[in-house]
Formats: C-alpha cells, structure tokens, sequence
C-alpha cells in the first residue's frame, strides 16, 4: 500500500502557519527543528508542538530569552556554544 502522506508546502512567514501545520499534521508533532532560530520561529515552533505530549525543540542559534519557560514538558537544545564568561 503507497503511503498516502503528500508533502504540503508552508510559509514560515505567513500569519497563520501554526495553524496550517496543525491542520496538516494534527496534534501530532512531538519534535522541531528549527533551522532559522529567529525569536517568532522558535515560539511558533513551540506552539506547533503536541499539547498533551512532551517534545523536542532543536535550534540552530542561541536560545530566545524566555524561550525555556513557555514550556516545561519541552526539551530546548541549541547546537550554538555559550560565550565564555571571561
């Protein structure tokens, strides 16, 4: 039997892409990678995230401030080395 997932393309940018990628993927997404790292991608990347399920964020750049607080059953990781403190 063919696989009847088709890919569908979406814009970052547009207004109202979390809801077109729930409306693709349900409340199904329990992990993120989110290339761009941009402040909005990475809380939009949170709000396409399962409600009901832990998950993963993983992001290219340095963390957005507070960006660890909107979700506690969220793992944020970022591949950027932390400045050192001296």
């Amino acid at each position: 039997m063919a696989d009847a997932r088709v890919p569908v393309p979406l814009q970052y940018r547009d207004p109202d892409v979390i809801q077109k990628v729930k409306d693709v993927a349900g409340n199904n997404i329990t992990h993120v990678l989110d290339a761009i790292s941009e402040k909005d991608t990475q809380f939009a990347s949170l709000a396409v995230l399962a409600e009901d399920k832990p998950g993963k964020l993983a992001i290219v750049l340095s963390h957005a401030e507070g960006i660890q607080d909107v979700r506690k059953d969220v793992r944020v990781t970022s591949s950027s080395i932390p400045k050192s403190s001296a």
